[in-house]
C-alpha cells in the first residue's frame, strides 16, 4: 500500500481462498493472504494499516500468506484466527513462469524486490516489519515436498508476536516457527 492513505479497522471473515501462481504479468505469486506496504514511487509517500482481521479463512495456495511492511510501525494491530493455510504445488504447471519460490511484491518502486526469491524461501506465514501480530489456532500445512518450502512461519523485525500454531517445516533442517 503506497500513496500515503490509512486503511483500519477491517474483518475478513469466513473466506475459502484458493490460490495458484500465474504468469508474471499478472501481479501476485500466489500469496493466500496478502498485505503490503511499500511505497509505489520513489518520491510517493507510503501509508499505513492498523486493526486488521482475518478470521476462520482456509487456504489452498501455492505460495505462503504474506504480511509485510518497509519499516516497523507501517502495518499494527494483525489479527490471524483460525487460520489455515495448506501449501502445496496443486496446479501441476510446468510453465518456467509459474515456477514456485517467489514473493509478488508488485506494486512497488524497487524493481529488485518487484519479484525475488527469497533466500529463506517460502514460509507458510511470512511476517515482516509488523507491531503488534497475534496468531491464535492458525495451521500451515506443507502437503508436497518443494525445496523452496521453508517455515511454518518465518518472521523478522515483528514487535508483540503472539503465536499460536500448528505446523510443521516444509524442509528438514529448518525450525516449524522462525521468529527472530
Amino acid at each position: 500500500m503506497g500513496e500515503g492513505a490509512l486503511f483500519e479497522n477491517i474483518l475478513f471473515s469466513n473466506i475459502i481462498v484458493e490460490t495458484k501462481i500465474a504468469p508474471r504479468q499478472w501481479w501476485g505469486r500466489g500469496e493466500p493472504i496478502y498485505v503490503s506496504v511499500t511505497p509505489w514511487h520513489s518520491d510517493a509517500p507510503v501509508g499505513r494499516m492498523n486493526n486488521l482481521r482475518f478470521t476462520n479463512i482456509l487456504c489452498k495456495s501455492e505460495c505462503g500468506v504474506y504480511i509485510a511492511a518497509d519499516h516497523l510501525g507501517q502495518i499494527s494491530n494483525i489479527v490471524l484466527d483460525n487460520v489455515r493455510v495448506e501449501l502445496s504445488h496443486w496446479s501441476g504447471s510446468t510453465e518456467s513462469e509459474e515456477e514456485g519460490g517467489w514473493y509478488d511484491r508488485r506494486p512497488t518502486f524497487k524493481e529488485e524486490e518487484q519479484i525475488y526469491k527469497p533466500k529463506e524461501g517460502i514460509a507458510g506465514f511470512h511476517l515482516e516489519n509488523i507491531e503488534g501480530i497475534k496468531m491464535r489456532g492458525c495451521e500451515a500445512v506443507f502437503a508436497d515436498q518443494q525445496d523452496y518450502w521453508a517455515n511454518a512461519v518465518w518472521a523478522r523485525g515483528c514487535r508483540r508476536l503472539k503465536v499460536d500454531v500448528e505446523g510443521e517445516a516444509g524442509r528438514s533442517g529448518l525450525k516449524a516457527i522462525d521468529l527472530k
